[in-house]
């Protein structure tokens, strides 16, 4: 293909996908066309403002794009308009005049760039002469990209990718197709990782921030390129199929978790519905072998196949998946090997120090937590063990998980310290089994801290009714209300169960929650906003010293079933102690986590031994195991008192092959 014919379809196809997906509304875009003043601004955008996150001058050009995608898609009531365009092309060159910058680089070096670049290709021979030099002059301050830096470079990269096609430069789109095809790779710094998952800001998991923009512009970039000279390896569309399916699917059902996107999930819409439709298209035209999959997974989101189901880790980010056909659990730890979620950068999150310090979530329907964040007590994030005041989350060597595809669970050595030396301090363990998931909190302590301990068991949005049962079988339907200190069995909400497994009591938090994006980023909107809450809390005491305490969450679709689940437990909690955790499911599955050497006992008879700390699956007459300092090594586990199996441990926190 010739070169000019070949840049021509680079911006042809990238213009199909700027055409893509619902018209702009025509109302909104004549009141946004008449509000633009003779100098091309508008009255309602703060252009000196310099919040470094929510940027308000960025919203000039971006109103700007959905007006050239007015004007320029045919299906438009305002296709080609000729008051639209002009209020367009004086909002250009406004633009072009003023070179807004922001304190924050990467609005002025992608950002910005990116919505000039949308106006240029949407607009295309409408925008001439010093107006389309001055917006290439713009879309040309796109940072130079380096390799090495995921996301950021696969931005950089596709701009100047772009620029080039538009100013017939194949050198530069030869540079920038080598820079995105380099950045496409395991990665044991920031990227893609061996596991599927992402990382950037360092060791923070990122997939549904920095890492869905990399996914989804990857797949893209991959299908602009294809039939070109500068056409990407297919070993890259494979990376990016395997980045998808093997990693991202399993950290969602219908959208994501907190956990998955670091400090964007102070952002307005970070929590709702995520869509892979385009992005699997784009692949499936790359990849003909894994279209089976892709379909699948396009079918799992338009909701016409079962939900995904299995047990999957990512140990390189501490994450850990469990998909029922009724529920989803996920959850986050942290270690030596990654790092506390960023609070505070760029105004941003200004709340979420203990997000990805144990916090686990239940999806069913995708909806459970959206847009959730500005009301929330971010002390009790579901899953984190607190007391005001115990500081900030350590990050120990002994976090894992082990499993095999159908079941599993996760370990964490819980810590945390405050500057004036207050601690709190705990084993957690998280066993997933059927429509299980055992929590255990084993040898809690704290020092120095006055104020009571607690954990959330949930906090989510509120779902219908709320129904509780006690020991007695008493059981009641709550009204919405605060409810302190409640001994009782179990709760039941949304088709699951929450019962404390010890005689702790609990507190319930129901009902509308106001509050407002602004409280967790600066550049948020001040407005109020209510959203009705479900927050189960287990009471822990003050001062505890060694306690043992724990609960269960599963799928239970009515309060009797709920009921008869208390009564009839399925899960049999062996220890929970400081050396050791384990929980022996009814179908015979043991899970445990020996942070020493030690034996494990029931009933006054051994029932395993290992001779170092480990992780322990065993199924039947199979048994797995795990490093969760994954460091690797060996293993030496006695069965029964009697026999003993020899165990190579991987390193990198992989669960070892089934010894029998």
């Amino acid at each position: 293909m010739p070169q000019k014919a070949a840049m021509q379809l680079i911006i042809d196809r990238y213009r199909q996908v700027l055409l893509r997906g619902a018209l702009p509304d025509a109302e909104k875009v004549k009141v946004w066309a008449a509000a633009l003043d003779a100098n091309g601004q508008w009255p309602d955008i703060h252009y000196d403002a310099e919040a470094r996150g929510n940027w308000s001058a960025a919203s000039h050009l971006s109103r700007l794009v959905t007006m050239s995608r007015a004007l320029s898609d045919p299906k438009s009531l305002l296709f080609n308009d000729a008051a639209l365009q002009a209020a367009i092309l004086r909002g250009i060159a406004h633009w072009n005049a003023k070179r807004y910058h922001n304190p924050n680089w990467w609005h002025n070096d992608i950002g910005t760039p990116m919505e000039m670049r949308d106006i240029i290709v949407l607009l295309g021979d409408r925008l001439t002469g010093d107006l389309r030099a001055g917006a290439l002059e713009v879309m040309n301050q796109y940072g130079r990209p380096r390799a090495g830096d995921g996301a950021n470079t696969v931005w950089e990269a596709e701009l100047q990718l772009e620029y080039g096609a538009l100013v017939g430069d194949g050198a530069l789109i030869a540079s920038a197709s080598k820079l995105i095809a380099g950045e496409i790779r395991i990665s044991t710094g920031e990227g893609l990782q061996s596991d599927f998952s992402f990382h950037q800001h360092q060791a923070r998991l990122q997939q549904f921030h920095y890492g869905g923009s990399y996914l989804s512009d990857g797949a893209r970039l991959a299908w602009q390129l294809n039939g070109t000279p500068w056409a990407l390896p297919p070993e890259k569309a494979a990376l990016l199929c395997d980045m998808l399916l093997e990693g991202s699917q399993w950290m969602m059902r219908g959208s994501t978790v907190p956990s998955t996107l670091d400090r964007s999930v102070s952002r307005p819409g970070s929590l709702r519905r995520v869509n892979f439709s385009a992005t699997a298209g784009y692949l499936r035209e790359a990849l003909h072998a894994r279209a089976l999959e892709l379909d699948a997974l396009l079918a799992r989101q338009k909701g016409t196949a079962p939900a995904l189901v299995g047990f999957r880790a990512f140990p390189r980010s501490d994450f850990t998946t469990y998909h029922r056909p009724e529920f989803s659990f996920f959850v986050k730890t942290i270690s030596d090997r990654t790092l506390s979620t960023q609070t505070g950068l760029n105004g941003e999150h200004l709340k979420g120090h203990l997000m990805s310090d144990g916090d686990h979530y239940l999806l069913r329907n995708g909806n459970e937590y959206s847009d959730l964040p500005p009301v929330w007590d971010w002390d009790l994030l579901p899953g984190v063990t607190y007391a005001k005041g115990a500081g900030d989350v350590q990050r120990p060597p002994f976090v894992g998980t082990v499993g095999d595809a159908v079941s599993g669970a996760t370990a964490m050595d819980y810590r945390l310290t405050a500057k004036d030396g207050a601690t709190l301090s705990a084993r957690k363990f998280w066993a997933c089994d059927g429509d299980v998931v055992v929590a255990l909190i084993g040898n809690l302590r704290t020092q120095n801290l006055v104020a009571p301990v607690q954990t959330a068991l949930e906090q989510s949005l509120l779902s219908g009714p709320v129904t509780i049962g006690d020991d007695a079988g008493s059981i009641r339907v709550l009204e919405n209300g605060t409810y302190d200190h409640l001994k009782i069995r179990w709760v039941q909400h949304n088709g699951l169960a929450y019962l404390p497994i010890y005689p702790l009591p609990i507190t319930l938090r129901l009902g509308p929650v106001t509050g407002t994006w602004r409280s967790i980023d600066q550049g948020g909107s001040e407005a109020p906003v209510t959203r009705p809450v479900f927050l189960p809390i287990l009471e822990q005491g003050t001062a505890p010293d060694g306690q043992a305490s724990g609960y269960v969450l599963a799928a239970c679709p009515t309060p009797q079933l709920t009921a008869h689940l208390a009564a009839n437990p399925t899960w049999q909690v062996l220890c929970n102690t400081e050396a050791c955790q384990a929980v022996r499911f009814a179908d015979g599955t043991l899970m445990a986590a020996f942070y020493q050497t030690g034996t494990l006992e029931s009933a006054g008879k051994p029932l395993l031994g290992v001779d170092r700390p480990c992780l322990i699956l065993q199924r039947g007459d199979t048994l797995r195991s795990c490093d969760p300092t994954q460091k690797g090594g060996s293993l030496n586990v006695t069965l029964g008192g009697r026999k003993t199996l020899a165990v190579m441990l991987p390193p990198g926190g992989k669960t070892s092959d089934p010894i029998h």
